[in-house]
């Protein structure tokens, strides 16, 4: 299942400038930032760099959210760049909200900030709005709309969907979301054909789970279930 993280291009300035080149926005992780100088010179002895998290502009917790190590960032000797590698981890509230990690570039010795922000665009007398130079912001979610084939045939089998059912379908199944998208076309792996096959294959996931003292919960805090005839038996728990 994809993790989604969008990462916000804000540019940092040094003595020797130092800026971040995007990485792709996709579903990879642990994501890495890196970090480029924009001056000709490398020198010859390693430079330290200082990068903190933005707390008051982060909705994400480290620890919780994502893992990342600042204390030993440095860019070595004749090199123009390094990276800053953060884990991103997948919780509960990303199915129903984005979240942000700032990163703050903090001035040393090696480093500092000559241009604090900058417009959205390059026309300078433009009136876009101002972006801040020092900092780097991530966005993360997980979050996913019902597929019009389970719209179409899944709720039969599956019942409404949910985007915790969703995942877990998806799951015991090893379907994607791509998967999903060509359901119902010509060798693909979502199919009507196979859509009771999969109801059977998720209702027994969810009974052993509920066997094991571990029952599975839907979005609502109610036990998970399927359609009628794929029902999971959570009399115990009553």
């Amino acid at each position: 299942m994809p993790l989604s993280i969008f990462n916000g291009l804000l540019p940092i300035y040094g003595e020797a400038p130092l800026s971040p080149i995007p990485t792709a926005p996709n579903s990879l992780l642990p994501e890495q930032l890196p970090k480029k100088t924009m001056s000709p010179i490398r020198p010859k002895y390693v430079r330290p760099f200082k990068v903190e998290i933005d707390k008051e502009m982060s909705t994400g917790i480290q620890g919780v959210h994502f893992d990342t190590n600042l204390d030993t960032l440095k860019i070595k000797a004749g090199k123009s760049n390094a990276y800053v590698r953060i884990t991103f981890y997948r919780t509960p509230d990303l199915l129903d909200s984005t979240l942000t990690v700032v990163l703050h570039l903090i001035e040393n010795e090696h480093f500092n900030a000559r241009i604090d922000e900058y417009k959205k665009t390059n026309q300078w007398n433009s009136s876009s709005e101002n972006l801040d130079g020092t900092r780097y912001t991530f966005k993360f979610n997980e979050q996913y709309s019902e597929p019009t084939y389970w719209s179409w045939f899944g709720e039969g089998f599956l019942g409404p969907w949910t985007p915790q059912k969703y995942i877990v379908v998806n799951s015991v199944m090893g379907w994607t979301v791509n998967d999903w998208s060509q359901a119902g076309q010509a060798g693909a792996k979502v199919s009507y054909g196979r859509l009771g096959f999969a109801a059977k294959a998720v209702r027994n996931y969810l009974q052993e789970q509920a066997d094991n003292d571990t029952p599975v919960k839907d979005k609502d805090g109610s036990y998970m279930q399927l359609a009628d005839g794929y029902t999971v038996d959570y009399s115990r728990y009553e």
